[in-house]
Parts: C-alpha cells; structure tokens; sequence
C-alpha cells in the first residue's frame, strides 16, 4: 500500500529550507555590534589628560567620591599633582602617592579594603596589612597600615573610613628614589558628611 503524493521530494526539500528574508538589517546589526566598542578608543586620543598642577603652599585639596562625600587633604610641597576622577595622584621624580575615596555605600569597611587588596593584587600590586592603627588628626578618619608592593615599587599605604567612604592611600617609590611617608598626608585628613 502506498500513499501517492502530488509534491515531489525535490519540492519538499527546497521550500522546507528557511530564507534569509533579513540580510541587510543582519549586516548593519554587526558592522554596528563591531563599531561601537571601537568608538571610545578613536575617541581616547581627542579628550585630554588632565593637567599636573604644582602644589606650591599647604592648601588643602578636597576629593568627592562618587555620592557626594568629601574628604581634604593636604598635599606634600612642592609635589605635582593632577585629578582623577574621585582620587588624586601626587608626583614627584619617581615616587607617587596615590589617594582614592570609595563609597561604602553600606558595605563593612575591612570587607571593601580587602577587596580593594584584592583587586589590586590581579594588576601585580601586593598589599599586607602591618598591624598599626592610623587616623586623621581630628579623628574623623580611622583605618590601619599597610605596606604595599609591584614589581618594581613599593611603599607604605593605609586603608582608612568614616560611615560613608573607605580612603586608600598608597604611596610608591623605587630603590632610587624611595617612597614618601604617609603620615603627615593620613594626619592632615578630614571628612565631611554629604
């Protein structure tokens, strides 16, 4: 018994098969998923690094983190400085203290240090805590001590916090021009409440 069809199985075989009915929105759909990551590195060389300024007397510099806390600090004489976002670097000749305020945004304060650390150690940047208690001098800041090491620089550091931001100071310098001490920068600290 068999069962007699009026459709040929060459027929079947071409009209089963899906057509590409969307071939020009498929090519702009990846021309684009292949342009726009490469539109902020064209436009990288266009927007300008920020300028190094000289500190010439003891004004403090005020740092915002991203929710609006502020902390000051007063930078080293005579060293250069320059912004970067919710952080300030401080150079001079090889060595650098780099200061960054991150929200705690309700996080423990030891738990986000730690992950900083962390964080860190992926770029090749070693970090261990020293024991020692540190804190501004009017005592809105309290964190402790850290020594922290790459491959070529290391330093002192220190991790301090208030109820809303988590300060990292970490200061770098080679065996040629050794690293600053933090002490009078951590001192110098104050936190001002959004």
């Amino acid at each position: 018994m068999s069962v007699s069809s009026s459709v040929s199985d060459h027929e079947l075989l071409t009209t089963s098969r899906p057509r590409l009915t969307q071939m020009k929105a498929a090519a702009w759909l990846t021309v684009g998923l292949i342009a726009v990551p490469g539109i902020p590195a064209l436009l990288a060389p266009a927007v300008p690094e920020p300028e190094w300024e000289s500190v010439a007397d003891l004004e403090a510099i005020t740092l915002t983190s991203s929710e609006g806390t502020e902390v000051s600090v007063i930078p080293p004489i005579g060293w250069d400085t320059r912004n970067v976002g919710t952080g300030q670097v401080f150079q001079s000749g090889e060595s650098t203290i780099l200061v960054m305020l991150y929200d705690r945004e309700g996080r423990d304060a030891d738990a986000l240090a730690e992950r900083l650390i962390r964080a860190a150690r992926l770029n090749g940047t070693n970090t261990a805590f020293t024991g020692q208690v540190v804190s501004s001098a009017d005592g809105t800041l309290t964190g402790r001590a850290c020594t922290v090491v790459s491959s070529d620089r290391n330093g002192p550091c220190a991790f301090l916090s208030d109820d809303e931001v988590v300060v990292a100071v970490r200061s770098l310098g080679t065996a040629d021009d050794p690293a600053a001490p933090i002490d009078d920068m951590v001192a110098s600290m104050t936190g001002r409440q959004r």
